[in-house]
């Protein structure tokens, strides 16, 4: 089994940015568990009323980065296997995963405009990325 640090970085941070994807349901869970109590979290939830405030905005922050992370792991892959994962490639991952990690929090903590610089920040990333891709 290959670490995770044996990696090229580029790939590394595909495999944080997934994490990151993965695990960012929690807060949004965290959320809805303060406001209802767990036992109703593991039936169907039918019957929930929808989430409020910092817990309604972890869930968007949470469906952004479920639209975004596709895009980012094709074009990482694709540099990858292409033999164009160069320095700018590497910091277009560094700079989309640090991106998502701000969007999520400042998107959180219900700050409007920076949220959007963040989000921009990350979408930079995944164009410096496909750049050596596009041409």
């Amino acid at each position: 089994m290959t670490e995770i640090a044996t990696l090229p970085v580029h790939l590394q941070m595909l495999v944080w940015s997934g994490l990151l994807c993965l695990f960012q349901f929690l807060p949004y869970a965290l959320g809805n568990a303060m406001r209802v109590g767990v036992v109703p979290l593991f039936g169907n939830r039918e019957n929930l009323v929808p989430a409020e405030g910092w817990a309604a905005r972890a869930k968007r922050a949470h469906q952004n980065m479920l639209e975004s992370f596709p895009v980012f792991a094709a074009v990482v892959l694709v540099a990858h296997v292409a033999g164009r994962a160069d320095d700018a490639v590497v910091l277009g991952t560094q700079i989309f995963f640090w991106g998502r990690v701000g969007y999520m929090l400042i998107y959180i903590a219900g700050v409007p405009y920076v949220r959007t610089l963040a989000w921009l920040t990350a979408i930079y990333g995944i164009m410096m990325i496909a750049r050596p891709l596009i041409g």
